[in-house]
Order: C-alpha cells, then sequence, then structure tokens
C-alpha cells in the first residue's frame, strides 16, 4: 500500500499490521483503534493525533524512527 491515498478516510479497527505504507497519505483520516504493528510508515503523512489512537509496536515512523510504545513484551 505504499502511496496509498487515504486522506479522510473513517478506520475503525483497521489492520495495518506489517503494512508497507510508506508515502502513504492520513491526512484528514479519522483512526479508532487502528494495528500498526510492525507497519512501514516512512514519509507517510500521519499526525500525533491519529497515531494516538493507533496500535504502534516495532512500527517504523515517517522519520524513521522506531516506535514501540503499545509492544507487550
Amino acid at each position: 500500500m505504499n502511496g496509498a491515498k487515504l486522506s479522510k478516510a473513517i478506520l475503525v479497527h483497521t489492520d495495518f499490521k506489517s503494512a508497507e505504507l510508506e508515502l502513504a497519505d492520513f491526512s484528514n483520516a479519522h483512526f479508532e483503534r487502528v494495528q500498526l504493528q510492525r507497519a512501514y510508515l516512512l514519509h507517510a503523512t500521519i499526525d500525533e493525533t491519529q497515531l494516538a489512537n493507533a496500535i504502534l509496536c516495532r512500527t517504523v515512523m515517517p522519520n524513521a524512527h522506531i516506535k514501540d510504545r503499545d509492544c507487550s513484551d
């Protein structure tokens, strides 16, 4: 899904585990319990409010940092 256009999408309990989402556009999308474990979000358009409503574990962020906020191990 690299380069996917998901602006203004309503994403509720959406599973993006291990998804390739480089350059994806999530601008103005609504997130609720979105699964982003092991997802690759390099250069994606996504904001902190959306990420607050996502599950992050071994997630590659838009800035190339890895976020493990929700890992249980």
